[in-house]
């Protein structure tokens, strides 16, 4: 058990990719999941002295793909379908972007312990609390959770 847990640890830490090149949950749920992890981010933001993220479907959808991607093939990586990485999944959205960036997690049970990991992790906790990103997207199936921030056109 300790080993998992220091494995899902790891993974937590180096869960994370950031990009300034412009290039069981459904997609509904995966904005339902923005809409209500809202207060704790901005929590989070409000303490740094940032504004709230706003959700974006689009970037929603892009982090579900991701979240469907790993839950199909068992694969925990920021590499998705064909390769992809973040811009082309974003850009794949229609999203027009300045800046993305995403942060991945495994294991955790709630969005609230997916939020409580990345903020414990310096380079996930960089990417929640960068004040080039505006909005935010997350997803989630089967314990695969994906956040993409972005900084639209």
């Amino acid at each position: 058990m300790r080993s998992i847990l220091s494995l899902i640890s790891a993974a937590l830490v180096a869960g994370c990719a950031a990009t300034t090149d412009a290039p069981t949950a459904t997609p509904a749920r995966s904005e339902t999941l923005s809409t209500s992890s809202s207060p704790t981010l901005s929590g989070y933001r409000n303490a740094a002295g940032l504004p709230a993220l706003r959700s974006s479907p689009r970037l929603a959808r892009a982090a579900q793909v991701q979240a469907d991607y790993m839950a199909r093939t068992g694969r925990f990586s920021h590499a998705g379908a064909g390769g992809s990485r973040v811009a082309s999944r974003v850009s794949a959205q229609n999203y027009c972007y300045t800046a993305a960036a995403e942060n991945i997690a495994y294991g955790q049970p709630s969005e609230a312990h997916a939020l409580t990991g990345w903020m414990n992790s310096p380079s996930h906790r960089r990417h929640i609390l960068n004040p080039m990103f505006t909005e935010v997207g997350l997803g989630n199936r089967n314990g695969f959770w994906v956040m993409v921030l972005g900084r639209p056109c």
